[in-house]
């Protein structure tokens, strides 16, 4: 991170007045903002230079119509998924009153899935811009999100947000850039000294950290909402440990979760622990790909880039 642009961020911050607002919006789950919300995760699949332009899909293009571009950030990524083309934007929809940061997920999804069985329990401490992660951190989810954060992005988004003191900040992504989207919000949140506290929609998201890292993940954000889709299997990745155990380095998922069936006709909001029997974890080990990208899609088509021309 440079320190001036770290410097820049936090003065921008300093001049807006007071904290940055969580409407209520944002604070309890809103299925219309989901639904938003995955669209602006699937745009992020689309070419820099089309996310640039908002050049998207005659649908994503009418529902994201008040929303505008203010940076994005491309990098070849490094490590396990280094096939994976890192990318990210940042922006306002002016409409819903949103600073949205937004990540793509793997272009890939079979070839990712079967990456990311072979490194189950490849966790570590992650250094970030505001410093050591607690509790430890799958390091290709690591590597993927600091790549991009060295670009600036985290700074940027914390000034943008001071730009915007009414709005909500909300972090979002799909597949890998919803493991992506958790450590940006966890960034955030330190950079910030927390004074911007964001909210977490994220969509087929693996297991990002350990037990410390998702309980300490709980305090840097406003609320964070983790959707998952039927028999998905990238929410049972990588491989908890025999009965979900809280020991250091063993993979552990995040709150809340918002369960949908298989038609997306209905949802659950599931316990606190993360870690919910009653919700997707309930199948055992019948596990689909093809529910991983099948977000939503009778409202938008989809969520592995059906945003994209």
């Amino acid at each position: 991170m440079e320190p001036l642009r770290l410097l820049l961020a936090l003065a921008t911050f300093a001049v807006s007045r007071g904290a940055v607002n969580s409407s209520s919006l944002a604070v309890s789950y809103n299925e219309d903002l989901a639904i938003a919300l995955s669209l602006y995760s699937s745009a992020a699949y689309c070419a820099p230079d089309q996310v640039q332009a908002w050049t998207l899909s005659p649908t994503c293009t009418s529902a994201l119509s008040a929303f505008k571009v203010t940076s994005t950030y491309a990098v070849n990524a490094v490590g396990p998924f280094s096939n994976n083309k890192g990318f990210a934007y940042i922006g306002v929809d002016t409409d819903r009153e949103l600073v949205i940061a937004s990540f793509k997920g793997s272009n890939d999804t079979a070839d990712w899935i079967e990456d990311i069985e072979g490194l189950e329990f490849n966790f570590r401490s992650c250094t970030l811009a505001s410093g050591t992660a607690s509790g430890t951190v799958h390091n290709g989810f690591c590597s993927y999100f600091v790549g991009l954060a060295d670009l600036g992005l985290t700074a940027d988004f914390v000034a943008l947000a001071g730009q915007y003191p009414t709005f909500t900040p909300v972090v979002t992504g799909h597949s890998l850039g919803a493991a992506a989207a958790v450590l940006m919000a966890y960034d955030v949140y330190g950079l910030s000294n927390g004074a911007v506290k964001p909210t977490l929609y994220t969509y087929g998201q693996p297991r990002v950290g350990d037990y410390t890292f998702s309980q300490e993940l709980a305090e840097h954000v406003t609320a964070s909402y983790r959707v998952t889709h039927w028999r998905d299997v990238v929410p049972h990745l990588p491989f908890a440990c025999p009965s979900y155990s809280t020991s250091r380095a063993c993979p552990y998922q995040t709150e809340t979760e918002v369960f949908y069936t298989e038609d997306s006709s209905s949802y659950t909001i599931c316990d606190g622990s993360g870690e919910d029997p009653e919700c997707s974890d309930q199948f055992g080990i019948k596990y689909s790909s093809s529910d991983h990208c099948s977000y939503f899609e009778s409202a938008t088509g989809g969520i592995c880039g059906a945003c994209c021309n």
